[in-house]
């Protein structure tokens, strides 16, 4: 969301909150209450094989601590929290829409629990606005609006959040995943891991209610090697063919 930033100063706002050499986080996290439902689910649907998962059903709290300073409080770590949780995943292949989770509640200094079960463009705008007046929502689009120069890393360019459908997220994500990947320009803009080279996907796939409402947050494309351009329209065709 500061792709605006220069590296150093990113680096810097970054140190104050999640710890860098000089000092530790801000805050911490703590997992409690964990009702696990374990089982062998597949990474990646279209391929034979499984692995140990968390399945539908499980349940935990999340408990949030924080030294707040003005740049950064508790309302700013719930936020950022609650944004992991909508627009990412946890564990392997989330940027293909696995590892999804549901916030079904929320209590802020033990009061005023309230429940997230009505989340919109305009409701992850809000939590956005916190970190960076540079964002607006375009009818079901959220887009950066920064004018200047944007910075060489992955920075938020736009959020499209699409309606309730009837399908599998996850499983379509694998699917068209599977349907594109051997296309000329696929690895370049869409992940590969050959070896040693890694690119993670600059477009990141996510769900809302129980696997059926897409959320797709599109990062700025950085060459893993400068060896190549950013085909925006390979890029476009898996979005809309998920969207």
């Amino acid at each position: 969301m500061k792709g605006h930033l220069s590296l150093e100063e990113l680096k810097k706002q970054e140190g104050k909150i999640f710890g860098d050499n000089s000092g530790r986080s801000c805050f911490t996290i703590r997992i409690i209450n964990k009702n696990e439902i374990t089982g062998l689910e597949k990474p990646v649907p279209h391929k034979g094989y499984a692995l140990p998962a968390f399945r539908p059903g499980s349940t935990f709290d999340v408990v949030l601590s924080i030294q707040s300073t003005p740049e950064f409080s508790l309302e700013h770590l719930v936020a950022l929290f609650e944004l992991t949780a909508i627009l990412g995943g946890f564990g392997k292949r989330s940027r293909r829409a696995m590892g999804g989770v549901k916030i079904l509640k929320k209590s802020l200094d033990s009061q005023d629990e309230s429940n997230q079960n009505d989340i919109d463009t305009a409701y992850i705008l809000n939590l956005i606005n916190l970190f960076s007046s540079y964002y607006q929502k375009n009818e079901n689009t959220i887009i950066n609006t920064y004018q200047g120069t944007m910075q060489q890393y992955p920075w938020i360019k736009e959020i499209e959040f699409r309606k309730k459908t009837n399908k599998n997220i996850p499983v379509l994500t694998s699917n068209v995943t599977n349907q594109l990947h051997g296309r000329q320009g696929y690895p370049n803009n869409l992940a590969h891991a050959n070896g040693q080279s890694r690119f993670a996907s600059p477009i990141i796939v996510s769900v809302l209610h129980n696997e059926d409402t897409p959320i797709i947050t599109t990062m700025n494309t950085v060459p893993f090697n400068g060896s190549f351009k950013a085909d925006s329209s390979l890029q476009t065709e898996f979005k809309n063919n998920i969207l």
